[in-house]
């Protein structure tokens, strides 16, 4: 929401769009679409053959400059609410937080999860320098980005929760493996439920862990 008098850094763009709420969610739409189909440069899509990855359903949904004008100008929070990154409660998320929960919700509201499940480590592609918390895996097929910790339907790899990890030093409980697959099974409310299987790689096992759901 604009306040009145506010300066923002859209007003000095030459072309102006109208966003309407589904604006938002087609672009969102587009997002979704391009993360499942391969990811990769998304503008190609505006492109034509050889070079470009034309798709007649995106460009039909909003032109190439009103994507661009989005992706730029798109706001989630308030800056004035965020703390200040030396403050014992600074997040490095504020600024989708609300966005990552809503999406969370909605995603655990879609899917009964089965008898078994299984968390694993996740990695989202990024090699830029905007944010502090990218990591490094060797052994992931993506081995630089942002590491999620996922919680997943062992059946059908529908995802059930997820954690995005910001490292030790804002990581809740500096991410101990316990403490992040009980937050994983609480926040999904799979805790309140008895005789399911959860499935893990050796990093995640320990006694600690077992005696929690026994």
């Amino acid at each position: 929401k604009k306040e009145k008098g506010a300066r923002h850094r859209a007003d000095k763009e030459e072309t102006k769009f109208k966003i309407t709420p589904g604006y938002i969610i087609a672009w969102i739409a587009i997002l979704i679409y391009h993360g499942a189909k391969h990811g990769g440069q998304i503008m190609l899509y505006w492109e034509e053959e050889p070079y470009g990855d034309t798709c007649a359903q995106i460009q039909n949904t909003m032109s190439r400059n009103a994507f661009e004008f989005i992706r730029r100008y798109i706001h989630f929070e308030d800056n004035a609410r965020g703390k200040d990154r030396r403050h014992k409660d600074f997040d490095p998320l504020f600024k989708i937080r609300h966005v990552l929960t809503k999406v969370m919700r909605g995603i655990q509201k879609g899917w009964i999860a089965g008898r078994r499940v299984t968390v694993d480590e996740s990695m989202i592609k990024y090699m830029g320098k905007a944010i502090s918390f990218v990591q490094y895996m060797p052994l992931k097929p993506i081995k630089h980005g942002i590491k999620v910790f996922a919680l997943c339907c062992a059946y059908t790899a529908y995802l059930l929760n997820f954690e995005v990890y910001l490292g030790k030093e804002y990581s809740k409980d500096g991410g101990s493996a316990v403490n992040v697959i009980d937050r994983l099974i609480v926040e999904a409310d799979l805790h309140t439920q008895r005789g399911r299987i959860a499935f893990t790689d050796n990093w995640y096992t320990s006694v600690d862990l077992a005696n929690i759901y026994m």
